[in-house]
């Protein structure tokens, strides 16, 4: 019998390996496929993001002239939130215009927020302030949808 194989031995072998090579297949896909770190979004990308929503007759000329340059320089990636909350205070008090928000909206209330924001939580919820006070005139078709996309992660960074 030692020089024979057992069929029933060659299929569970068969169906072992099988096993198994799915098992590393997933296990390599799940790990390949974590996109909840990379897709995190972070205050400094919402801020980049709502930027990016806007259009072009919402911001002043001075953000035209260099301001925009200057302003996305000191916020993509950085986490340091007192300066997040100064560019956001810069933002709404030199860099859009009147028209940008509603009726009723206060600029230098919402300067006075998000320039006083020190911490993540603060200067998300500033930002999420900010996005409820602007015309919805001035947002792309394409930024309101990603607004309303990462709307809930914005609200959760800033409660």
């Amino acid at each position: 019998m030692e020089g024979r194989i057992n069929i029933s031995n060659l299929h569970t072998m068969k169906n072992s390996i099988l096993v198994l090579a799915l098992l590393f297949a997933g296990s390599v896909a799940f790990a390949g496929n974590n996109s909840t770190a990379a897709k995190k979004l972070t205050v400094d990308k919402a801020i980049s993001c709502f930027v990016k929503s806007l259009k072009t007759e919402a911001f002043t000329s001075a953000w035209l002239n260099g301001g925009k340059k200057e302003f996305m320089k000191k916020v993509k990636g950085n986490e340091n939130y007192p300066v997040l909350g100064d560019q956001l205070g810069n933002l709404v008090s030199m860099y859009l215009n009147d028209g940008a928000w509603k009726s009723g909206a206060s600029k230098s209330k919402l300067a006075t927020q998000a320039a006083d924001a020190n911490q993540e939580k603060s200067v998300a919820n500033a930002l999420w302030t900010i996005q409820q006070n602007i015309n919805p005139s001035v947002i792309t078709e394409k930024g309101q949808k990603m607004m309303d996309k990462y709307a809930g992660e914005l609200k959760a960074l800033a409660s």
